[in-house]
């Protein structure tokens, strides 16, 4: 575990206005920032990113593969052409 970790300084609590057993979660991250040596950081956020990823819509904020071949670095760099609307049908067979 050390190894996976040695790069990291922090582990970040999001508070995400869903607050059911937050001294819990609160309590549990306390006690693994010290395990590990890591400064626990509270953050405002919330889930919005992961409910557009689960039901869309799939806009600028994500990047749509089809499956097949691998993706190489380089990829990640270019310019992306036209971005899919929210209207767009995408196939994710």
């Amino acid at each position: 575990m050390d190894t996976m970790l040695k790069h990291y300084t922090r582990l970040a609590f999001i508070r995400t206005g869903r607050d059911k057993d937050l001294d819990r979660y609160l309590e549990y991250c306390h006690r693994t920032s010290q395990r590990f040596g890591l400064r626990l950081e509270e953050i405002t956020g919330s889930v919005a990113l992961v409910q557009k990823m689960i039901f869309g819509p799939w806009d600028e904020e994500f990047v749509l593969v089809q499956p097949g071949p691998e993706i190489p670095y380089e990829e990640w760099f270019r310019d992306p052409g036209p971005q899919v609307s929210s209207s767009s049908s995408v196939d994710l067979k």
